[in-house]
């Protein structure tokens, strides 16, 4: 089943041991030791929660049984099933960090501490600020499978949320989900957990609208269907006459995502990726090498070919796409990929967990959001002044940058040249002397756009920024750093 379904079926609960058979099976890939101490974790939860219910009046422990259940689905380490499975214990029974730490070890009372809600704060908004403040700081120093845990509760609690009495909590999670959850998902490469955030998002703020493009989108691909299958199997023949093993899928766009395009006055028809067709091949050499057949089956649309796989997006998505009219009418989009590169798309960071020769943190340091991320982090302690800038600056939309080295550099959306130069070090900022931007000059104070090439040009000696660059900057970080080196 799809983690999609998954998320929209439930996942059933019947409060007897089969519950627990269900999930072993789930983490059949886990070994037998690491299979006992999910088993020890399953009854600490479930006797833990006893007698507790949740909003809707169903047992609590459905809630961390399911989050498991999603993160086996990932194929997540053993460690982080048993965080899921005790991640609300400390924060709601007698359960505590200590007896974690004695029963599972450090690291998992570690991972359970990063996503338990601290209390007593003066404001609402400090509270909210200081426990966001916090699950980021672990993610960044010291266990990024913490954050993967919180994302994968968050889809749950946002798949149960029309089960909240109060409307206007609903809205508020709702938005958080899009402004916090959903950009960290994206740009840790977790596809899969992304769809499932927007699309349960725009469910409970929008259903009238939901429901509407669901079912539009369901009768478009319903009227589809033969031409669908004819194209599917058209690729299929063709790719055979090549030698080349191939894996086919089709999807329609995501509601979210459709919803999106709307709200930017596309109609359907405008829509060149309402169709996609999902192939997957052995190799890198079979992506390139499919073209040719892939284009004897649909006739390709000029400027709709993207090569992810020689420039990779800055979430490490991976795939060439081709987009063409087949039987002069229909459009579709083709994505082709290698295993790998669909598992990287859909699970992202995920894939690295559970792996026997690298792990999660090793792996988040060739993103380049978390070195961003990171470094705003170290310039700006105050966990108020953290919390504002990752809302307003760091998980917004965000916009890539080519060097004329070839390198991509990822800022937020609206960022200056100034704020590209800061984000790069204080070499290039002291040695700045002038900037290109698509072959033009600009000046320091140039908002930049997505896909914009930038050529830097340094000086030999060295100037010190003064006061009134402040003003050419838009980012918290660029403002942080300029501030700092003023009083130095």
């Amino acid at each position: 089943m799809e983690f999609s379904e998954i998320v929209k079926n439930g996942v059933p609960y019947y409060h007897n041991d089969s519950d627990l058979r269900r999930l072993l099976e789930a983490c059949s890939y886990l070994k037998g030791e690491e299979q006992k101490q999910i088993a020890k974790a399953f009854y600490l939860a479930k006797e833990a929660h006893e007698g507790q219910e949740r909003e809707g009046g169903e047992p609590y422990f459905i809630h961390p049984f399911t989050v498991a259940f999603y993160a086996s689905y990932f194929q997540l380490s053993s460690k982080l099933i048993i965080g899921c499975l005790l991640h609300d214990t400390v924060e709601d029974t007698s359960v505590t960090l200590d007896d974690i730490a004695l029963y599972f070890g450090e690291e998992v009372r570690d991972i359970v501490d990063s996503v338990t809600k601290l209390n007593s704060f003066s404001s609402k908004e400090m509270k909210i600020a200081t426990n966001t403040s916090k699950l980021f700081r672990s993610f960044l120093h010291l266990h990024p499978e913490a954050f993967i845990l919180k994302l994968l509760d968050r889809v749950h609690n946002m798949s149960t949320i029309d089960k909240k009495k109060n409307r206007d909590k609903q809205i508020e999670n709702s938005n958080e989900t899009l402004q916090i959850f959903v950009p960290m998902a994206r740009n840790l490469g977790c596809g899969l957990i992304r769809d499932a955030l927007e699309d349960r998002s725009i469910h409970c703020l929008n259903p009238e609208k939901y429901f509407q493009i669901e079912q539009e989108r369901d009768q478009i691909e319903q009227e589809s269907l033969p031409k669908t299958q004819d194209l599917i199997a058209s690729l299929q023949q063709h790719l055979n006459q090549q030698n080349i093993p191939v894996s086919i899928r089709f999807q329609m766009k995501q509601i979210y995502a459709i919803y999106q395009a709307l709200n930017r006055n596309l109609s359907y028809e405008q829509m060149h990726d309402l169709r996609v067709v999902k192939m997957t091949v052995p190799t890198v050499l079979d992506c390139y090498a499919s073209l040719q057949s892939i284009h004897q089956v649909i006739a390709p649309i000029q400027n709709r070919m993207k090569d992810y796989i020689a420039s990779p997006k800055m979430n490490k998505y991976q795939a060439f796409h081709t987009t063409g009219h087949f039987q002069e009418d229909l459009q579709y989009q083709i994505q082709i990929k290698t295993q790998e590169m669909t598992d990287l798309a859909e699970k992202g960071i995920c894939v690295y967990d559970n792996q026997p020769n690298t792990t999660m943190q090793k792996e988040l340091e060739h993103f380049e959001f978390y070195k961003l991320l990171k470094s705003l982090e170290e310039l700006v302690p105050d966990d108020m002044e953290f919390y504002q800038a990752l809302k307003k600056h760091i998980l917004r939309d965000r916009i890539c940058i080519t060097l004329s080295d070839g390198t991509k550099h990822e800022l937020p959306k609206n960022s200056t040249v100034l704020d590209l130069i800061c984000s790069l070090g204080l070499e290039d900022l002291f040695h700045f002397s002038k900037a290109l931007c698509n072959g033009k000059p600009v000046t320091l104070g140039t908002a930049l756009k997505n896909e914009d090439n930038i050529t830097l040009y340094s000086r030999m000696d060295s100037v010190r920024p003064n006061r009134t660059m402040i003003r050419d900057c838009k980012t918290p970080y660029a403002k942080k750093l300029l501030t700092t080196i003023m009083h130095l």
